[in-house]
């Protein structure tokens, strides 16, 4: 209130995070991305796109194909504005070239992911659910963290035990 009128005040959350994605993220996007992964094998990972808080619960958000994390800026901006979700969760992104196959960036993600627990483990976070959300081949690789088949379509493929590779 100011001068005896009200002036509704907004936030926006993620600015910092726009900017940081743009800097490190948005070469997903270009088609060197999908063509030649490995020269963006550096930026493969998890980043965080709000303030650690050890009491809320992660929320990993996974891009589809020719895309980077820059896609879930708006989604996440709309959260934010929610009070109750905004209060519950924390966001990260999980950011990587799409040229690579599904299993490797699958395997990454997971890899990821338990780098992010010992993280916020390290930090005195308990461990809490993790909330997977994917579009497109995200949403594949977040099926291959979630889901497995033991060793039962290696062995329907080849004579070799997995285990001695």
């Amino acid at each position: 209130q100011f001068s005896g009128r009200d002036f509704p005040l907004s936030a926006n959350y993620t600015a910092a995070l726009a900017r940081d994605l743009n800097d490190r993220q948005f070469q997903f996007e270009r088609l060197s991305g999908l063509f030649s992964f490995e020269k963006f094998a550096d930026r493969i990972g998890l980043y965080r796109a709000s303030a650690f808080d050890p009491a809320k619960r992660p929320c990993v958000f996974v891009h589809g194909v020719k895309s980077s994390p820059t896609t879930w800026n708006e989604t996440i901006n709309r959260l934010y504005g929610v009070e109750a979700v905004r209060e519950r969760y924390e966001f990260w992104h999980f950011g990587y070239p799409t040229g690579a196959s599904i299993p490797y960036m699958a395997s990454r993600l997971r890899e990821s992911i338990r780098e992010m627990v010992e993280f916020r483990r390290s930090q005195g976070a308990p461990d809490a659910p993790i909330t997977l959300i994917g579009h497109s081949m995200g949403g594949l690789l977040a099926k291959g963290v979630t889901v497995s088949s033991g060793e039962a379509e290696w062995n329907q493929l080849f004579t070799v035990p997995l285990s001695s590779v």
